[in-house]
């Protein structure tokens, strides 16, 4: 299995409702704690992380880790 299918099964054991996300920040915080980032906690939750390549131009890439409640 690949980092990538496992990061997405793992986030997908820990469900989390919006602005409860306490488990994924910290799995998602341990994670980037690895590489070489800047990374900033944002409105309780939420995970801001910054790669300076030393690039012209920058890309950002917004994503959702809220659980939908499905009944």
């Amino acid at each position: 299995m690949n980092e990538a299918t496992k990061i997405r099964r793992d986030l997908h054991k820990i469900p989390e409702s919006s602005f409860q996300e306490y488990k994924t920040q910290k799995y998602i915080l341990n994670f980037l704690e690895k590489i070489n980032c800047k990374v900033e906690i944002i409105a309780d939750t939420g995970v801001f992380a910054f790669f300076d390549k030393g690039c012209n131009s920058t890309i950002a890439f917004r994503a959702d880790m809220d659980a939908l409640n499905i009944i």
